[in-house]
């Protein structure tokens, strides 16, 4: 399983680099995945221009040998989103990147033929809010919807954003193995009191600890990631 985070690495696992126009990041990396971020989605009118630009800038810098772009989303709208990945999913496809389409409204009839039609390479799976499910309140609602979905797919499934929650409900359903890749940048904050002890109260991540506060953060889904956490 490929995991996507902003920051340098552990030396284990399978990491790759998670990089958007928010907050961009440029060290080199075998994978990236590009996004668009909330806060540039926000603030621009014409988000599929300008990431597409800061593509062809990420694949200057971070040579990778496999790029993922998520083509701009419409939160919760199947059918908007549709619409802008046949709009322009050809236009990142000629970077020689891969295409990711989120599959908003997966869980429904309408959303999961439209993420059918959908040309792409790797399908998205919002694991942070669905609609108005928020995973970290409701896991187990947000992993059977996935593995209900993920019987009938056979392309690539990325989740985007998991909940720590439902990583381990997913895990616990057996079904971990059907997702190729995941991105999170959660472990930021620390996961859970005895890291937050590490900082002396502080929540906020240092370079110092951060592959320990990310270890604790994947130990619960992820078996490998406990060896490597705080004693």
């Amino acid at each position: 399983m490929l995991i996507y985070i902003p920051d340098a690495p552990p030396p284990w696992g399978k990491f790759g680099l998670l990089t958007t126009l928010s907050t961009p990041r440029w060290r080199k990396s075998r994978h990236v995945l590009i996004d668009i971020g909330l806060r540039a989605a926000l603030a621009s009118t014409d988000v599929a221009d300008k990431l597409l630009e800061f593509t062809k800038k990420v694949l200057r810098s971070v040579k990778p040998e496999v790029a993922v772009v998520v083509i701009p989303d419409v939160a919760c709208d199947a059918e908007k989103t549709y619409r802008n990945f046949a709009a322009y999913a050809d236009k990142f496809r000629n970077l020689g990147v891969k295409t990711l389409y989120v599959a908003h409204q997966f869980w429904l009839k309408r959303g999961e033929e439209l993420s059918q039609a959908a040309d792409a390479d790797i399908i998205g799976i919002p694991m942070r809010i669905q609609c108005e499910t928020h995973c970290a309140k409701k896991p187990e609602i947000c992993a059977a919807r996935f593995l209900e979905y993920a019987k009938r797919e056979n392309r690539e499934l990325h989740l985007l954003g998991p909940a720590k929650r439902t990583l381990v409900e997913i895990r616990n359903m057996g079904a971990l193995h059907k997702v190729r890749s995941f991105d999170t940048a959660a472990y930021r904050r620390a996961p859970n009191s005895r890291a937050k002890n590490m900082l002396n109260g502080k929540w906020q991540v240092t370079k110092d600890v951060l592959h320990v506060w990310l270890a604790e953060w994947l130990c619960p889904a992820i078996e490998q990631a406990c060896l490597y956490t705080s004693t």
